[in-house]
């Protein structure tokens, strides 16, 4: 699975900042996370190039695993929604609310230009399960 991830942050002192931070998975909609952040830097270089960087956030998180679709050849009716188009796909999915502190190192390219590596952890606070179905070919 492919996770495209981004990151706005806004400054609000020399070292810390608040920061919104969005991942979703390319295909399939199987993954989508939000999360707002407070963050620190700390520069270690006198160029200004190279940053530690602290967080502490909180998110949201949708995860979907695909199950496969099921074919069928009736159709059926279930609370006003009708399902003819003889197959529909399944999905279980959890949705958790979540803390997640980090540590990282950034290196400044240019301007506004950083290339980092960061280590998380996940430290989910409540979380649900279910199962979610889609109609294949509807129209």
């Amino acid at each position: 699975m492919w996770v495209y991830d981004s990151k706005i942050e806004y400054p609000l002192a020399n070292q810390w900042g608040i920061s919104w931070r969005n991942s979703f998975s390319i295909k399939h909609k199987l993954y989508r996370s939000d999360l707002i952040a407070l963050d620190y830097h700390q520069d270690l270089s006198k160029r200004n190039r190279v940053y530690l960087n602290s967080s502490l956030g909180i998110g949201y998180r949708k995860l979907r695993a695909s199950h496969g679709t099921i074919p069928f050849k009736d159709p059926f009716k279930l609370k006003s929604r009708t399902f003819d188009s003889e197959k529909f796909s399944l999905y279980t999915e959890n949705r958790e609310l979540f803390i997640q502190p980090s540590l990282g190192i950034d290196f400044r390219l240019k301007g506004f230009l950083r290339l980092g590596l960061e280590a998380a952890y996940f430290i989910p606070l409540k979380n649900s399960n279910g199962l979610y179905s889609y109609e294949e070919d509807e129209f």
